[in-house]
């Protein structure tokens, strides 16, 4: 077993955090992963973007996205006794139009509510955007949370350290969904977050086995966080067609272009593809939004091939598609071996 100051501060097991991921919530994951012995988190993508549903967890009514994240945390804490996370993606756009602060209340009102909950929801993962509008409003609401910032540059590193967060992700371009344009790989973001900043580090993008993780931890990191590669397990959310497209891929099968909120990587189909086409040919922001909507829903519909998927190159070195826990345990065992 793999101590680090992230399994101390969290109460896992293991040093591995399941990343967010759109456009499903990631709860039947979220349960996986935990129970696992690493954190398994949900994501709040579909709601943000209006993809998510109540039916989803399995509620027959309408429902604001106060109601929908409850409905998540609920179907979670049902489900495992062990710690879990909520990832809230936090644009610029999403703070001015307001959809966020829906979420964060239902999240705070729960934990407020319910100490089951309290005790096992246990961190909040912000990305995509600026944690400075939303440090504040956690420390009180939640004082007692891990709140976790993942930043794809130095620069976003240091800021976030000065913003107060717990601890930082180094989300280098390999990764799959929201990405910074501007590419600074992890071999050269990890090493050099860490160098910058005193704040404890996670390292994401391009992780998924038991090297990347033994890696990591010499770097300095305090654990890894991954995305793609366990999309490609049994109890993942995502339709059985994505994660034969993640079986079946190859190093280059991927592509990076505008996304619903920031640079998205994608992968490489005729739809992702078409999505640059229309990017490049400065189409308005309304109609490449309405292009995505469209593909997402198609998507997590099952028309994979239709769909925007998003992916991240480890993709190209993932062959198989295990249960979270024979994955976890195959990370943990091969880990282990290479730092012995």
């Amino acid at each position: 077993m793999i101590k680090t100051q992230l399994t101390e501060m969290i109460g896992i097991d293991h040093p591995i955090i399941q990343g967010g991921m759109g456009p499903f919530d990631t709860t039947r994951l979220a349960v996986a992963v935990s129970e696992a012995g690493a954190l398994g988190v949900i994501s709040t993508t579909g709601i943000l973007t209006g993809l998510g549903k109540m039916e989803d967890y399995g509620v027959k009514k309408r429902g604001s996205n106060k109601d929908m994240i409850k409905e998540a945390i609920k179907f979670v804490n049902a489900r495992t006794d062990k710690p879990f996370g909520v990832n809230l993606p936090v644009p610029t756009v999403a703070v001015v139009m307001g959809v966020l602060t829906p979420i964060f209340k239902g999240i705070f009102e729960l934990r407020e509510e319910d100490p089951e909950i309290r005790e096992k929801l246990r961190v909040i993962i912000t990305s995509a955007g600026d944690p400075k509008p939303h440090v504040k409003r956690i420390q009180k609401r939640a004082p007692d949370v891990t709140h976790i910032h993942v930043v794809p540059a130095i620069s976003y590193a240091k800021h976030t350290e000065e913003c107060g967060v717990d601890v930082i992700v180094a989300s280098g371009h390999e990764g799959g969904g929201h990405i910074n344009p501007r590419a600074v790989h992890s071999i050269v973001l990890l090493p050099a977050v860490l160098e910058n900043v005193k704040t404890p580090v996670v390292a994401a993008g391009g992780f998924g086995d038991g090297l990347g993780l033994a890696i990591a931890l010499k770097f300095g990191a305090i654990g890894i966080q991954m995305g793609t590669r366990f999309i490609a397990t049994k109890e993942s959310d995502f339709v059985q067609g994505a994660k034969d497209v993640i079986v079946k891929a190859g190093d280059q099968d991927t592509v990076v272009t505008q996304g619903l909120i920031g640079h998205m990587r994608y992968w490489r189909n005729y739809v992702s593809l078409e999505l640059q086409e229309k990017v490049n040919s400065k189409l308005s922001e309304d109609e490449i939004m309405r292009f995505e909507g469209t593909h997402f829903l198609r998507m997590k519909d099952g028309d994979v091939e239709n769909g925007l998927l998003p992916m991240g190159e480890i993709a190209g070195r993932i062959d198989d598609i295990p249960t979270c826990k024979e994955l976890i345990d195959r990370i943990i065992k091969d880990a282990e071996k290479i730092l012995d």
